[in-house]
This record gives C-alpha cells, structure tokens and sequence, in this order.
C-alpha cells in the first residue's frame, strides 16, 4: 500500500510517500461447485443468462475474478465474459450471472465453462467446472393446459392411481412415468413426439409387491432414476436409464415410528460437490432422511416440523431450489404449511412460510379446498408450481422472495374420461421453456401439458452486481390492501400491473359467495385505488383482482 501528501509550497518532498507491504493472513480457496445455467435442452434464438455456483472453500474472505466461456457446436469459442467479487465470506456459496447472450440458430451440444482467479489460491484443482446444454428448435406448443397422449393402459389395463408418479430426465429430455396401484407398469413418454413407450417392469423385489401409495420417483439428471416402492414396504429401487433395467437398493430407515413407506413421501435429488443425494420426505410421521449414492448409505436428518400436527399426509411434497440448490421447501398437505431446509446447515428454519391458499377457483366459483392426495410441485425460474390435488384442479405458483402465492388456470376437469379432477396418483413435473406436464391420476389414463404464456414486460431492469436477475415475472405483480384488519367504511387499494387497462375486483365471503363486485379502470400500471367497503359486515372475506389475464387474491379481515 501506499500513503501520499501533498501541499501547496512543500520544502520537504522525501517525506511525502510511504510505502508499506503486508500480508493477507489465511489460507485462500475459491473453487466452482457447478454450472447451473444454460443447461438442458434451450430454444434457437433464446436468450441464456449464464449462471454459476461458486464457493469460498478458504479461511479468508477474499476478492476474485469469475469467467463464463461458451463454445457451440462447431467447437468456436462464441461467449466469453467475467464479473469480479468484491468479496465472499469463507464457507459461504454465491451465485453468479453473467452477461445475457442469444444462442442464436446453431443447433447442437453446446459446452460450458466457469473459472475462479484468486491470488495465492491454495488448492487451485476446483478453480473451474464444465458443463453441457443443447440448442434444438422448441415447439409450438399453444398456451395453457392441453390433453395429449394419454399414458397407455397396457401392459395391467390398469388406470393411473395411488402410487402414479413421473420424473424428468432433463439430459435426453424425456419424461419417465408409473401408474401405482399394484402394477409393475413403467413408461418412457417423449414430449417431441407425444408418444409413451413401455421399459423394463418394476420388479416385486424381496417385498415382494409392486408400487402403491408412497410411490414416487426422482431422477439424478442423466444416468438413474431413483424410487420408494411405497405400499406400506421400505423398497428403495434405482432404474438405469441407459440399460433399461432396475436394481434394488438398500431398504429406507424403519425410523423410531415403526412405520413404513405409505402416503405423504416425496423424493428430491440434489447434486453436491461430493457425493450427491437423496432426501426423503417420509411421510406419515416427520421422518426425514438423505440417501447417499456413493456409499450406498441412509442418514438421519433432522426431522420434518411438527408444525399445528406431527403428520405429514397424502399429498405432501418436497421441491430442491434448482438454482441456487441451497434450500429444499416442504408442504404439509391438510394443513398448508411451507416449510424450509437449508441443506448447507442441514437444519430446518424455525418458523413455517405462507402454504398454498386454501381458496381458489373450483367449479366456476370460488371455493375452499384442501391440499391433499394428488399434491404435487416442482421448480421453475425462481418460483414453486404446485396442483392442490384434493380432487379439485386448482394449480398456483409460489414466489421465494415475495413469500406469496398466485392462482393460476386450473387444470380443466372435462377430459378423455370425462369429468375427473386431480385426486391420487396424480404428479407434476418442470419440462423446461414454461411448460409443464402432469397426470391427473384418479383412476384415469390422462396426461396434460401446460405452457406457460409470457409473463410480464420484455424490459429488463438495470442490474447491481453480480447477483442481480432478469426482468419482470407475474410475482412482480399483485395488490394490497391497507388497512387490513377494516374497521368499516373504505379502504385503499394499492396496484402494480402489467400494463394501464380495466380491473375486475370480486369480493367474496368464507361459502365463496360473491358479495360485491367493482370494475374500475386506471389510468396507470400502478398506482392506488379507493373502494367502498361499507357495506361489508364483520367477518373475512376474499378479494380477487383480475387484470390483463392476470388473477391475485388476497385476505380481507372486516372488524
């Protein structure tokens, strides 16, 4: 460092600067846990926005320099681009984001490569990580939910019930699929084509029984998808993709409940520096437990909250933060309550996030429902989707950083079997690009697809650091309410919209009966509105906005 004066006249110039060295104690190592964004399969022309997960491995907070290189292809160096750090503390992560890029029309494997620089870095090995994604044109598909080929009845002629599950492949791109309910049916279904095949059966195993309730199925990415046979067993399976073939595992923990694998289970694969696991949501009690796929090996973890009951029931699920993959979320079907993990810890947070709401629209109207059977969720672009099950076709999404829930269009119940709603055996899974795929289950054959429609203005917000994200999304967008608890008479209505146009306020009482209705038309996006409640008597009430194809609901106490 160096320390230097000045002044107007100065007679004594050698004295004017000191320099002096010293050294930074510890011991610095900043390594690149893995590439998370581009991955998988991208669309010609589409905008990536290259993603890393970077971690200080070190004693010592430290500066570093992070590149992001791409090559296509033809194997030309196409993107090269870097952000510095300022600083990360030891034993902590960091995602970082790097210039947006076009793909462009070059189809093909892409490559990928993340590197860290920092001085004196003592174990220099982990300093970069490589990757792959592929660019393929993406279909047409139109938005919303469609039905396509229906999963096939043979090899049993047994429809999709308790036990039913799916998991994507996201390096072939290809869905795998069970039916539960005491067959060995397995499918492989590729969206491209719309078209289900059959793979090698579920063995009964030394349990001599095939999948039931507490079935469900996660994939590691690639090479193995892993199962719970459920059916009130403790079979633990893994499937080789590229062999078509199934190998037993070692059985899942008995636990200090006694109680073996029923409803309520849910499964999540999480890539780690090493080794990667398995984490289970047993179930039925607050089992909670991790597999691990090098050592063939269980292990306890923490239990599940016990929250208002020690049960997690049908319909519970268990969703990895894809991202950043520092956190699971757990929902407690019946009881709606959101739960957080932090794998870094491998702790559970105290206090319960906002669950799904128990209202939504069912059957034209707005109703009260239950998560329960048939509750399912997965990951996509920062945000939870989730089907309510329950035998209701309520579908939401969830935003992390806003704790809030948004009510999406439900998954219609007139089908290829008639009028059926989303009961047991019924599961959901991210594709990619906005859509998403799902069974119904309840004793029916159907398989839906969801496309998400574009979300928000194309405008991307100035960005700070390298942390920062990408535009706007629906989450951007709601209303509240002020005061809330009402004491009586008016209340103001505060917005942020899409864009200016008319909005639809609905309000309804706890039977869902719509009490009073508003439409009012903005002058702006965003802004503040004044409504007349005085009409209201006391008791709480539920109001829905509806604007620009966009819905939110939110409570309303009346005193």
């Amino acid at each position: 460092v160096r320390c230097s004066t000045y002044a107007v006249g100065d007679m004594n110039q050698a004295n004017d600067v000191l320099d002096q060295e010293f050294t930074v104690g510890g011991s610095p190592d900043i390594g690149v846990v893995g590439i998370i964004a581009p991955a998988g399969r991208v669309d010609t022309s589409q905008v990536v926005v290259p993603e890393a997960l970077v971690r200080n491995y070190g004693d010592v907070s430290v500066p570093f320099r992070a590149w992001f290189i791409m090559n296509d292809p033809a194997e030309l160096e196409v993107y090269r681009e870097y952000v510095d750090v300022a600083w990360l503390a030891a034993g902590f992560d960091t995602a970082l984001t790097f210039p947006d890029f076009n793909v462009g029309l070059s189809c093909g494997e892409w490559t990928t490569r993340c590197s860290v620089y920092v001085a004196g870095d003592v174990q220099p090995g982990n300093d970069w990580a490589n990757d792959l994604f592929t660019v393929k044109p993406w279909p047409s598909w139109p938005y919303g939910w469609v039905e396509i080929a229906s999963v096939p009845l043979h090899p049993s002629d047994k429809p999709v019930r308790r036990g039913g599950w799916l998991a994507f492949n996201n390096e072939e791109g290809h869905i795998y699929g069970a039916k539960g309910y005491k067959t060995q049916d397995f499918y492989r279904y590729d969206p491209m084509a719309n078209f289900w095949i059959e793979r090698a059966k579920i063995p009964l195993g030394e349990e001599g029984k095939p999948p039931r309730k507490g079935a469900k199925g996660v994939c590691d990415g690639g090479k193995y998808i892993y199962m719970t046979k459920g059916n009130n067993t403790l079979g633990f399976w893994r499937y080789d993709i590229r062999g078509d073939s199934w190998n037993q595992l070692p059985d899942v923990p008995l636990g200090r409940f006694r109680k073996k694998v029923k409803g309520g289970t849910d499964l999540a694969y999480v890539v780690r520096e090493d080794p990667d696991y398995v984490y289970l949501l047993k179930g039925y009690k607050t089992e909670f437990y991790r597999y691990n796929v090098d050592a063939a090996r269980w292990d306890t973890l923490p239990e599940a909250p016990t929250g208002r009951r020690g049960k997690w029931d049908k319909g519970s699920w268990l969703v990895l933060d894809k991202e950043g993959r520092q956190f699971l979320y757990a929902h407690k079907a019946k009881y709606h309550e959101l739960w957080q993990y932090d794998l870094r810890a491998d702790t559970w947070y105290v206090d319960s996030l906002d669950g799904m709401p128990y209202f939504g629209m069912h059957g034209g109207r707005l109703r009260r429902k239950k998560s329960k059977d048939g509750g399912s969720a997965d990951w996509y672009d920062g945000r939870i989707f989730a089907l309510k099950g329950g035998n209701c076709g309520q579908y939401f999404h969830y935003d992390i950083a806003g704790n809030s829930w948004v009510e999406r269009e439900p998954l219609p119940d007139e089908g290829t079997t008639g009028k059926k709603r989303v009961k047991y055996g019924a599961d959901f899974v991210t594709y990619g690009y906005g859509a998403f795929f799902a069974l119904k289950g309840n004793k029916t054959c159907e398989f839906w697809r969801y496309m998400m429609a574009p979300e928000g203005p194309a405008a991307r917000p100035e960005r700070y650091g390298a942390m920062a994200r990408r535009g706007l999304r629906i989450s951007d967008f709601g209303f509240w309410i002020c005061p809330n608890p009402l004491a009586g008479g008016f209340a103001r209505l505060s917005y942020v919209l899409p864009k200016p146009g008319p909005v639809n306020i609905s309000i309804y009482d706890i039977a869902g009966r719509a009490v009073k209705r508003i439409r009012v038309t903005p002058c702006a996006a965003q802004g503040c509105h004044p409504i007349d409640l005085r009409s209201l008597s006391a008791g709480v009430y539920l109001v829905r906005l509806e604007a620009g194809g966009l819905s939110f609901t939110r409570k309303l106490v009346v005193k």
